[in-house]
């Protein structure tokens, strides 16, 4: 599988494996439509909201959003 030609990624984000390699491109949205704010994310990557939290399904379907929750998670 190619993976789409993207910008630098500044974000620190390393892929692990290939659900990264997938989500980190596979939805892009350069308007950030909808995104939730940083410290919202940085809940989410310590796991500090609910599983039923709706910044986890964003997360998989905004991959802006994917690759600053991974790289929050790997700064950790």
């Amino acid at each position: 599988m190619t993976t789409p030609p993207q910008g630098p990624d500044r974000s620190g984000f390393r892929s692990e494996d290939d659900i990264d390699k997938v989500l980190r491109s596979a939805y892009p949205n350069p308007e950030r439509v909808g995104c939730p704010p940083h410290d919202v994310l940085a809940a989410l990557a310590k796991r500090e909201r609910p599983i039923g939290d709706p910044g986890y399904e964003h997360i998989v379907s905004c991959s802006p959003c994917y690759r600053e929750f991974r790289s929050l998670q790997q700064a950790n």
